[in-house]
Parts: C-alpha cells; sequence; structure tokens
C-alpha cells in the first residue's frame, strides 16, 4: 500500500522540470539522487523519489503530447513543501510501483499547466515538491500531478 503526506517547509529547489517534446517526456535538469519510482497515469509518468529520505524530488517519464486533453485549468492553491511517500513494504532502490495506469493528462496551453490526474482540484491543498511541480493530496491519496515545464 503507498501513503503520500505533505510537510509544509520553505525548499531550495535544485534545478527545473522540463519537457524534450523531441522524446515526448518529462525530465528534471540537473537530475536529482533518486533511486525509486512511483508511476503515474497512462504512459510512464513517474514521481521519482529517495529511499532514504521517502521524499518524492521529480516528476520523470514518457507522456506524448498528441495525447494531451486541451482544457482551461485552474492551478490549485499551493505552498512549498515535502512530499513524501509511505510504502508499507520495504522496496528495492532501482525498481518501482505502479499507482495509478487510468489517469488521463490535460494541458493548458494558455497557463502552460499540465495535469496529470484529476484536474478538479482548485479547492484541495496542493504542495510545491520541486520547483514547477505540484501535487494534491487529499486523505494520504495523490489526486492529481501538476507541472509546468520548460518545452525544449
Amino acid at each position: 500500500m503507498i501513503c503520500f503526506s505533505v510537510e509544509f517547509c520553505h525548499i531550495n529547489y535544485n534545478g527545473y522540470a522540463q519537457y524534450i517534446i523531441e522524446e515526448n517526456s518529462f525530465f528534471y535538469d540537473p537530475w536529482n539522487d533518486v533511486d525509486f519510482s512511483i508511476i503515474v497515469g497512462k504512459g510512464y509518468n513517474s514521481l521519482d523519489l529517495n529511499l532514504d529520505s521517502d521524499n518524492v524530488l521529480q516528476l520523470t517519464g514518457y507522456n506524448p503530447r498528441k495525447k494531451w486533453i486541451p482544457q482551461a485549468l485552474v492551478i490549485p492553491k499551493n505552498k512549498t513543501g515535502l512530499l513524501k511517500v509511505h510504502i508499507s513494504k520495504k522496496q528495492q532502490k532501482g525498481s518501482g510501483l505502479q499507482y495509478v495506469d487510468d489517469w488521463k493528462t490535460f494541458y493548458d496551453e494558455k497557463s502552460g499547466w499540465i495535469c496529470i490526474g484529476n484536474p478538479q482540484c482548485e479547492n484541495d491543498p496542493a504542495v510545491e515538491f520541486a520547483k514547477n511541480t505540484l501535487a494534491v493530496i487529499v486523505n494520504s491519496e495523490l489526486k492529481a500531478v501538476w507541472i509546468k515545464p520548460m518545452f525544449i
């Protein structure tokens, strides 16, 4: 079982989110010290974390733009902080777990924000755990991941 929690605090972000157009994928530059992945959505999107701290540090993975659903999005109110993952069984470094596989990706071309998961969360609290990368957690469950990457 996978549960999420948030610890709101000041963070000095290391790097920034990117979307590499030729590869149809999210990337984080510079790459953080991550060793485990929680896979979310269709394609191969992952919340990458460090098992020693249980902190999610970035969102990466394959997500082709041709499958994105155009939609005006309302970004949830957010504060900076740590996104923590709690897994009921000990996990091996270098591996990962599927969290959900039926989430869709929504894109607001005007604002540049992308939502993977449920975009109807403007009234839910969100944590900015990486630069321009948000997670919405409700009752210890991940409701959506939001990202505003640089397109390169």
